[in-house]
């Protein structure tokens, strides 16, 4: 299937306006969707659940059906709005949803995605949200008979629900320019070789994990990060709870731009316990260049603003490896919580392994590593 011609087809359904978080199931549909070209006005989200609130404003003021798209792990975000207020039985707001599919049962697929992937129906059935699955062999006509005659009965969100492979693979349009010299993977070397020796590090979900874990790999380092393999924008959480037990080392969160701003408000808590061994780095593209290169809800200049707003000690921002290098050498010296924006370009590897261990077996080995360290 075309994207260019499912995007033609909602068009042609009434549907005017677009939001959401890329997946990478919907990676040609999200590109074709937020280009400039798109018949479809079109607004990067920073979570699902905002997305939907974003498509009921947009709903109640034009009363054209917005669409949001979105992988199967973005549903938890979802849920609350979806229920509370999209539902049939509150608000009816006719929405249409585009799900990515990971997990698909009798597909290969990451631990994470597997149990994700296996209740996806049910629970969209317990939503009571009509949907429609969609793959490589699906025909466009199917796809607007389900939209016009589940939305003629106006009975709330409908759903598409997108197997792997359906969207035919286009020549990616650059959607960022690559000003800056440094990658993510050049430093997240410098800032886990440098840094204090065991410091502890919890690593957002996406490449940057994948990345880290080669580090170790290819220095002959053993097993010693938290991975966070999942749950977009929960790391810097999961690294606080670990810094208020662990008040003798340094913590260090890595973290992504769009995962930062996935759930900011795990920021404004960090500002406000104010942990005084919590390092924050958020490695800032403006784009989601896990999952195809689409731009961020909010391509800020600088974080560092943003962090002391919110109370964090310290701010900078770093673009040079020379720079990086020197502050996380003297990094246990800085006044914390701090927030360290590493300014990087979109590119990565195509040939990055996976971790070899499962995540419980990546949660236990970090465990051993803690009581090591802190024994």
């Amino acid at each position: 299937m075309k994207a260019t011609e499912l995007v033609t087809l909602l068009g042609s359904c009434g549907i005017q306006f677009a939001t959401g978080v890329p997946d990478s199931l919907q990676q040609e549909f999200c590109n074709v969707i937020a280009s400039p070209n798109s018949i479809i006005e079109h607004v990067a989200s920073p979570n699902e659940g905002v997305a939907i609130g974003l498509a009921i404003g947009f709903n109640i003021s034009s009363e054209t059906v917005p669409l949001v798209y979105m992988q199967n792990s973005g549903l938890g975000n979802a849920l609350n709005p979806l229920i509370s207020l999209a539902h049939s039985g509150v608000y009816n707001i006719p929405i249409v949803l585009m799900i990515g599919w990971r997990g698909e049962p009798g597909s290969i697929d990451e631990p994470q995605h597997l149990t994700q992937g296996m209740i996806t129906r049910e629970l969209l059935e317990l939503l009571q949200i009509p949907y429609l699955i969609i793959n490589q062999n699906s025909e466009l006509p199917t796809v607007g008979i389900f939209i016009k005659s589940n939305l003629e009965k106006s009975m709330g969100p409908i759903a598409i629900l997108v197997s792997a492979n359906t969207f035919d693979m286009a020549p990616k349009e650059e959607l960022a320019k690559d000003l800056l010299a440094m990658t993510r993977e050049q430093a997240v070397e410098i800032v886990t070789q440098t840094s204090p020796k065991n410091s502890i590090f919890v690593s957002t979900t996406g490449k940057l994990s994948r990345e880290l874990n080669e580090i170790r790999k290819n220095n002959e380092e053993s097993s010693r990060d938290f991975m966070t393999v999942g749950g977009m924008g929960h790391a810097s959480s999961i690294a606080l709870g670990v810094a208020l037990n662990s008040k003798d080392k340094i913590i260090i969160c890595l973290d992504g731009d769009g995962a930062a701003l996935m759930h900011l408000g795990s920021m404004a808590m960090i500002g406000e316990i104010g942990p005084s061994n919590f390092v924050h780095v958020v490695f800032n593209n403006g784009v989601h260049e896990s999952v195809g290169g689409q731009p961020i809800a909010a391509n800020l200049q600088s974080f560092v603003d943003l962090a002391y707003s919110l109370n964090y000690k310290t701010s900078v921002s770093i673009s040079s490896e020379i720079d990086l290098t020197k502050y996380f050498k003297d990094v246990n010296k800085v006044e914390m919580p701090c927030l360290v924006e590493v300014r990087i370009n979109t590119k990565s590897r195509n040939d990055l392994t996976r971790p070899s261990q499962t995540p419980t077996q990546n949660k236990e080995e970090f465990i051993r590593f803690l009581n090591r360290i802190i024994d």
